[in-house]
């Protein structure tokens, strides 16, 4: 038997590897043979298993290493792995053919599509050839890379044709770039230069039309000096004469000439005016001192005589106040009497529309009639009115006199206090409106402060 296996065995590889379809039969034959009497001897193996299965299971322990040998060495066991083998070479032959005739069939088909791209190629640069064919060198160059790039594996003659053509090609594309590129640079210095030749042009004309309006301007303006001229002559000289009307230098001649002459004189006004002012400086000047002294002597007289505190607070002018006034109220005391304050008030500070000392010898007789001193050292009553009024037979009668200067008619005011009757004195005077008393804020006074 195992003679039979081991024949079956070389039978069964020398099949495999020779593809012999006797070969192939015999082993297959002998091959089902053997597995009928492995069948055989496994049912007899089996039910002498079954038997001496207690036996195995005891003596196990014992002879473990025996019987697994035993096990391994088993014909049954054996024929099972050749069984196996057996498949896995046929298995592998037949791989081996399929790849084989799978490597048949691309290599037929490489060829096939090698011989199609060749055919591409060729029309393609056939194509190319033609002088009928419009597209561009771009065009052309990137269609010729395509069919070139499908035949990147393959070694044929018109490859190379295909590659000297793409070279031609490529060398007239960057022959055609660089004249492109020559071109548009012509084209855009010639739009530069172009454009300069523009901008001069466009300068010219603008320069020369500025030349003209500078001229017409100033035609313009010389027109307009010519007729000034001739109204400055007629204004500063008188008419033209005929003759010269239209010589504009002699008018201007005669123009510097009467400048001149209105140049010496306006130097001879301003230095008489300056002359005048300076004068009129000095005796300003000259004022102010005697003001100032006449100030200081006041302020000395009214310190020496011990003149009160009262009228010297009433001397408002210091500056142009007469001594002699201030001593004759001093001297009268005057100032002792409240009633006459408004009399000694006109007297001091007021010099042409006041009362005058011998005014206030007057009224001190009639200190009495406060309202009428107040009216008259305020200026809303004259003098001759109030001795008119007083020397009517009001000088007895404060109060008749008193209503009459606040508005009562003299008639009403004679007839109201049983006066009897008399002449009426004059009209009011107008009010005086000019306050002459001493204002510290004026700039006449501030140097006497």
């Amino acid at each position: 038997m195992w003679d039979l296996f081991c024949g079956l065995i070389i039978i069964s590889i020398f099949a495999a590897l020779s593809d012999s379809d006797g070969l192939i039969a015999v082993a297959a034959f002998g091959w089902l043979c053997l597995v009928g009497l492995l069948v055989i001897v496994v049912l007899t193996a089996i039910f002498e298993f079954l038997i001496e299965l207690i036996d195995f299971t005891v003596a196990a322990v014992i002879t473990g290493v025996d019987t697994t040998l035993s096990v391994i060495f088993n014909p049954v066991v054996l024929f099972v792995l050749a069984l196996l083998f057996f498949v896995y070479i046929r298995q592998t032959s037949i791989k081996k053919k399929e790849q084989e005739k799978r490597q048949l069939e691309l290599a037929e088909e490489k060829r096939n599509q090698f011989e199609l791209r060749i055919q591409e190629l060729e029309r393609v640069m056939l194509m190319l050839q033609k002088k009928t064919y419009r597209r561009n060198l771009a065009e052309q160059i990137s269609t010729l890379e395509g069919a070139l790039y499908n035949m990147r594996r393959g070694q044929h003659a018109k490859v190379g044709e295909a590659r000297e053509l793409l070279k031609r090609l490529r060398k007239e594309a960057a022959e055609k770039k660089k004249a492109d590129a020559k071109k548009k640079a012509d084209a855009k210095n010639y739009a530069e230069r172009k454009k300069k030749a523009d901008a001069k042009k466009k300068a010219d004309a603008k320069k020369k039309a500025d030349a003209k309006n500078y001229a017409e301007r100033k035609a313009a303006q010389e027109q307009k000096a010519i007729i000034s001229r001739q109204q400055e002559y007629q204004k500063l000289i008188g008419p033209i004469p005929e003759k010269r009307k239209d010589d504009d230098k002699w008018i201007q001649a005669e123009l510097v000439k009467a400048k001149k002459k209105a140049d010496a004189k306006k130097k001879a006004d301003a230095k008489k005016q300056a002359d005048a002012k300076k004068q009129a400086d000095a005796l300003k000047k000259a004022a102010e001192e005697a003001l100032k002294e006449h100030s200081k002597k006041l302020s000395k007289f009214l310190k020496d005589q011990e003149v009160s505190k009262e009228l010297q607070r009433m001397v408002k002018r210091k500056q142009d106040t007469p001594i002699d006034d201030v001593a004759y109220i001093h001297v009268k005391k005057w100032i002792s009497h409240p009633n006459m304050h408004p009399v000694i008030d006109s007297i001091l500070n007021k010099r042409e529309k006041g009362l005058t000392v011998d005014d206030g010898d007057y009224l001190f007789r009639f200190r009495e009639h406060v309202a009428l001193l107040e009216a008259l050292g305020a200026g809303t009553k004259s003098m001759d009115w109030a001795k008119q009024l007083l020397e009517s037979g009001f000088a007895d009668n404060v109060e008749a006199t008193e209503m009459v200067v606040d508005g009562m008619s003299v008639a009403a005011a004679r007839k109201a206090y049983g006066l009897g009757p008399g002449p009426d004195p004059t009209p009011d005077p107008i009010p005086d409106t000019d306050d002459d008393d001493f204002d510290p804020d004026d700039e006449d006074n501030e140097l006497y402060l």
